[in-house]
């Protein structure tokens, strides 16, 4: 059973210190081409929602109601203090049981002080906002650094300082969460609660050492629209 609590908040952060950078996995050396190296990343991690491994006739592995996850590290990013080799970054895709296609797109950074830290999941507004707008320029690990806008930098104000913080692209559309079929578009906080639902059930499945976590619902903006209809389902669910 999940223990839960609700937050909503509108965060602002300082700027963290800057580091040197290392492409020890540049998909790309090339720092002139921003956007070739943009299509090189996401192609890295599968996120090209019409390459053969993400569509649903070429993937007979992905099937509906799993994840597919992978550990990463961000192209130019420094090996500090933590070493980014020491620590759970995972990038992966949901396969939402409940649609014809639809695919949910998740970062999940474990954190940099305990495991034993409480999980977090995070929800950008808009809606129709990606949440790897706060994973950037609010509470994520990282910050893009002011001296060369292609490198990535710790962000010392970052949640995953205190937490194992998950970033979801909801609902689908959103960022990298797509779909081939528009029926499984939501329209509602019933729908979008109730994806978000079984997201959770398949993310502690893979995850089942976070299970005895405490377990908070973050979020900014519209999302206050979100996270009170996702803590209701839960709630729902924990009482079955």
């Amino acid at each position: 059973m999940l223990f839960f609590l609700i937050m909503f908040i509108s965060p602002s952060f300082s700027s963290p210190t800057t580091c040197s950078t290392n492409n020890d996995i540049l998909l790309s050396s090339t720092r002139s081409y921003p956007k070739l190296q943009a299509e090189n990343l996401i192609r890295g991690l599968n996120l090209f929602p019409k390459h053969s491994i993400n569509t649903p006739e070429n993937d007979p592995h992905f099937v509906h109601g799993n994840i597919v996850e992978k550990k990463f590290t961000f192209p130019g990013f420094v090996d500090s203090d933590p070493s980014v080799e020491e620590l759970g970054h995972h990038a992966g895709y949901y396969r939402l049981p409940h649609s014809k296609a639809a695919r949910m797109f998740y970062f999940f950074f474990e954190s940099r002080n305990n495991k034993d830290d409480p999980v977090v999941i995070w929800l950008t507004g808009g809606p129709g906002c990606s949440s790897e707008i706060a994973l950037f320029y609010e509470n994520g690990p990282f910050q893009f650094s002011k001296e060369n806008k292609l490198s990535l930098v710790w962000n010392q104000y970052g949640w995953d300082m205190a937490s194992n913080i998950i970033f979801v692209d909801q609902p689908t559309g959103t960022g990298f969460s797509y779909t081939t079929d528009d029926s499984d578009v939501r329209h509602d906080e019933n729908g979008v609660s109730n994806d978000l639902y079984d997201f959770l059930q398949a993310f502690f499945k893979e995850h089942p050492q976070f299970t005895k976590n405490d377990f908070y619902i973050t979020g900014e903006s519209y999302a206050g629209h979100y996270i009170p209809a996702f803590a209701s389902r839960v709630h729902q669910g924990n009482k079955a």
